[in-house]
């Protein structure tokens, strides 16, 4: 059983075609972080992330991004305001809330 998705995000659409998926990023032209050097956005650890993260907190587009980033599995930097740890534990709980919903209503 894989992973459960992130919540549709229309910002954010994913379009299969054929063996190769496409996903529409065109929220990256309202990013707040848009032009800035992206060396901020991949901290040495979760400690030196602040800079990037005040840039996410006032992003338009902040959902839009983290949506991808869970979708598209991004294991490093910041996205959406979350570090790569962050976005790690995230999907876990999602994937263990899913699982206990399950096994709820096959209860």
């Amino acid at each position: 059983m894989g992973a459960p998705r992130p919540a549709f995000n229309p910002n954010c659409r994913e379009k299969r075609t054929g063996e190769v998926t496409v996903h529409n990023t065109t929220w990256r032209e309202d990013a707040a972080c848009k032009g800035l050097d992206t060396g901020m956005f991949f901290p040495v650890n979760d400690d030196a992330a602040g800079a990037a993260k005040a840039v996410c907190a006032g992003c338009p587009v902040r959902d839009a991004c983290l949506d991808w980033a869970l979708t598209t599995r991004q294991e490093d930097g910041v996205w959406g305001g979350l570090t790569d740890n962050e976005r790690r534990r995230l999907r876990r709980r999602r994937r263990d809330a899913a699982r206990r919903e399950a096994a709820a209503s096959a209860a």
